[in-house]
């Protein structure tokens, strides 16, 4: 962002004292230099302390604005230093430098503020929603014809209606006219919702569901609320929007992507809401299966894919695990008879061989069986049971630190068939979850997608040879 917002800037605890600064933003935050020093819990201790985030109010030429998650990285007045030199001062200027999470456009607004609609952008939703009025059989030839293409419109269970439409610029000129789509989705609920409401259970999990059937990182952009109508209000009374973080920008998708699934291939009608459901049960696994820019050691990796994938199995069969287990009640009575131990010891030790009683590699096997038969013999070439005891072993040696014989721990190769394996089960069975139809139907989807025939024609690891080596250790 080349631009800088220049005003006067405060906290909620003290409104009155109002300190100039500037904003600008610098890579994925928002940089707030400040001549002046804001009155929150930041003075000088020589004991340890933490400083916590606060939200920020700020106004410039008319506009209002709040900074969220807000941390402060610099401290300066003529008698103490916190954190870190950023450049010489004058040595009688007190001046702080923050650094924000999010910044709202068009209003100093609390944390609990209520918005009634919202609309935003991710980056790969033209392709993941194709619908359009400028290309397929619907294309118009000329401007005047131009319609666009119907919305999507579905009802979630929490009251919120969500649509998909094409958002359209048009641009003219002496010698040029043009339009542009720009495809939105759109969240509105009569009783309201919070920012934090929004993003934690509408926009991240659509987020997520469009990064994994690209099976790229998408972003979210172009945010923008409507406050939440005051109650008598006429309903032709339109309040001005608040746009988040209004310098983000985006470029064109990337057609090089080939999406595993549109809303050309399923009723997205029905899906979307039976996965922002899902979201609110399998928050854990869909943050593992979702693709992500940066990524750690694949030793971590695996680590953390097949713990999310054991989490998931959990998660899905709460209800259904069994009450009494025949071992457990045979620890127990084995406990009592050897005496000892007092009964929280006794109880500790039962509830262990409960949560332990079936093993990682059965429950890798359910997970992935309950894509269906035909599928798991596509997918997997007829070695589910082979990936699932590789998968079960290579976890508990890196997340225990067993010593093993076998080394497949070791192998890079293993480690990343591995993991490509695991986080499709994931994202697989969490689409099935929200209605995605599984064995042949669901061979038929994936046939073709590119990234899925390589990695089941993948000859970077014999899964026969390193079940052999487990069983051999």
């Amino acid at each position: 962002m080349s631009e800088t917002i220049s005003g006067v800037w405060w906290v909620g605890e003290a409104p009155t004292v109002q300190v100039p600064g500037t904003l600008v933003r610098t890579g994925d935050t928002w940089q707030l230099d400040l001549i002046g020093i804001l009155p929150v819990n930041t003075y000088w201790s020589d004991s340890l302390s933490v400083v916590p985030r606060e939200r920020i109010y700020g106004a410039c030429h008319g506009k209002e604005y709040t900074l969220d998650g807000a941390f402060l990285l610099t401290t300066r007045t003529p008698s103490i230093q916190f954190g870190q030199d950023a450049g010489p001062v004058a040595d009688d200027q007190s001046w702080q430098r923050w650094h924000g999470q999010t910044l709202i456009q068009g209003g100093a607004l609390p944390a609990d503020t209520l918005y009634e609609e919202a609309s935003v952008e991710i980056s790969g939703l033209s392709q993941w929603w194709p619908q359009s009025g400028l290309r397929g059989p619907q294309a118009a030839s000329r401007i005047a014809e131009y319609n666009p293409p119907k919305p999507l419109v579905t009802n979630c269970p929490d009251g919120t209606i969500l649509t998909v439409w094409a958002r359209t610029t048009e641009r003219s000129g002496l010698r040029n006219r043009s339009i542009s789509e720009h495809v939105t989705i759109s969240f509105m609920r009569d009783d309201g919702f919070t920012l934090e409401t929004l993003q934690d259970e509408l926009v991240n999990p659509i987020r997520a569901l469009i990064a994994i059937s690209l099976d790229s990182p998408v972003d979210v952009h172009q945010l923008r609320l409507r406050l939440k109508r005051p109650v008598g209000d006429p309903p032709g009374i339109r309040i001005f929007p608040i746009v988040v973080d209004p310098s983000s920008e985006q470029g064109e998708d990337d057609r090089s992507n080939h999406p595993i699934l549109t809303s050309n291939d399923v009723d997205m009608a029905a899906l979307l809401p039976q996965w922002i459901e899902a979201a609110k049960r399998c928050g854990v696994p869909m943050d593992a299966a979702e693709p992500q820019p940066t990524v750690g050691s694949l030793q971590n990796q695996v680590t953390q894919i097949v713990n999310a994938a054991e989490t998931l199995h959990r998660v899905l069969h709460t209800d259904d695990a069994p009450q009494e287990s025949p071992l457990a009640a045979r620890v127990q009575e084995a406990l009592q008879v050897a005496g000892g131990f007092n009964s929280r010891d006794r109880r500790k030790v039962v509830s262990a061989v409960k949560f332990t009683e079936k093993s990682l590699e059965n429950r890798l096997q359910e997970l992935a069986g309950e894509l269906g038969q035909e599928f798991c013999a596509w997918f997997f070439d007829g070695h589910l049971n082979h990936w699932a005891l590789i998968t079960a072993t290579v976890r508990n040696a890196l997340s225990h630190g067993y010593d093993t014989t076998h080394r497949i721990e070791d192998d890079p190769g293993a480690l990343f068939i591995i993991l490509s394996f695991t986080r499709w089960v994931i994202r697989l069975r969490l689409l099935a979850t929200a209605g995605l139809p599984v064995d042949q139907s669901l061979i038929n989807l994936l046939a073709s997608n590119r990234k899925i025939k390589g990695l089941i024609s993948q000859r970077v690891v014999n899964w026969d040879e390193l079940a052999g080596r487990i069983s051999k250790s």
